[in-house]
């Protein structure tokens, strides 16, 4: 899942660096890149860069992810 925000916010980054962006962090995400053991609470979130830009996302319930923003890092 994305925040409307989010993902308006990854397109045009990816035009900028001319990159399919919203593909590579949905693959990227999907490989569920917390560390095993932790169990969060849907209020936790998460990072990674990708590039020169922060994506930040959490886990709202179990095998759900929702990315909440892409910003310059």
């Amino acid at each position: 899942q994305w925040q409307d925000a989010a993902l308006r916010q990854a397109r045009e980054h990816a035009l900028r660096l001319s990159e399919p962006l919203v593909e590579l962090i949905e693959q990227c995400l999907a490989q569920d890149p917390r560390p095993a053991y932790q169990l969060p609470t849907p209020e936790r979130r998460y990072g990674a860069q990708f590039w020169d830009l922060d994506v930040r996302w959490h886990y709202p319930q179990a095998g759900v992810i929702c990315v909440l923003e892409v910003l310059l890092a």
